[in-house]
């Protein structure tokens, strides 16, 4: 579904991405672990081009991204994409947030839109909620329509960066029994902290360091026996720190 090849991401004199190379296939589900500003945001947001990377390739569903002459508006259609902080709209209500793509970019007509936005929010427990401003939704709630917003697309791909991170953490469950109820429907990349979640719901985890993929493996051969010293400290640390693992 997505080839990385020999992807490289400076800022200045910063070199954020270093030859990164990773394979995703069609629905499976990779986890991006790493300390902070090793690279991990940085990749995913490279693989809708929301960042551009300086050198590499990526292929997404056979099609060269990063290809001057593609349309990139039609492979953010088929990726969807959660934010951190949810990149809700805060004029507007929740449907309202839910069809504008659908109104705007796939031209279909109000009502259309509405009744398909109704279904999503549904599954993500929301639909009551339809006709609210966003300001009066809770992190976790607000979460749930931005899943259900980038859900409404149909995409092939589900991009999750740090889905929790901006929330309470009586609300983080909400969140991350919505992103498990994916699995099996589609490809899910996620960047994330939540090292129990991604323990649990990956195929694989990437290991990110300093802006180089360090380790990829099954989550019970990383978790339980990195090979790389890199890994091993981190991990160490993580089962210091938390006793979940």
């Amino acid at each position: 579904m997505i080839k990385i090849e020999n992807l490289y991401k400076s800022y200045g004199k910063t070199n954020i991405l270093k030859d990164v190379s990773l394979h995703i296939k069609d629905g499976e589900v990779v986890s991006i672990i790493g300390k902070s500003g090793s690279g991990k945001t940085t990749l995913l947001r490279c693989l809708n081009l929301l960042i551009e990377p300086d050198e590499g390739s990526i292929i997404f569903d056979g099609v060269d991204i990063t290809s001057p002459s593609i349309d990139i508006n039609s492979i953010r259609a088929k990726m969807g994409m959660v934010f951190q902080s949810f990149n809700l709209f805060h004029n507007l209500n929740v449907i309202d947030n839910c069809t504008l793509a659908l109104r705007n970019v796939l031209k279909m007509d109000k009502e259309a839109a509405n009744e398909k936005a109704l279904l999503y929010l549904d599954k993500v427990g929301m639909k009551d909620f339809a006709y609210k401003s966003v300001l009066t939704l809770s992190g976790g709630q607000q979460q749930r329509v931005a899943i259900a917003r980038a859900l409404l697309m149909e995409p092939k791909v589900m991009l999750f960066d740090e889905p929790t991170s901006a929330l309470d953490p009586l609300l983080v469950d909400e969140v991350l029994s919505i992103i498990k109820s994916l699995k099996g429907q589609m490809t899910l990349v996620i960047v994330t902290h939540e090292m129990r979640f991604a323990y649990e719901i990956s195929d694989r985890v990437v290991f990110m360091d300093d802006g180089v993929v360090k380790e990829i493996n099954s989550p019970e051969e990383l978790f339980k026996k990195p090979q790389e010293p890199e890994t091993k400290e981190f991990i160490d640390i993580i089962k210091s720190q938390t006793l979940i693992l």
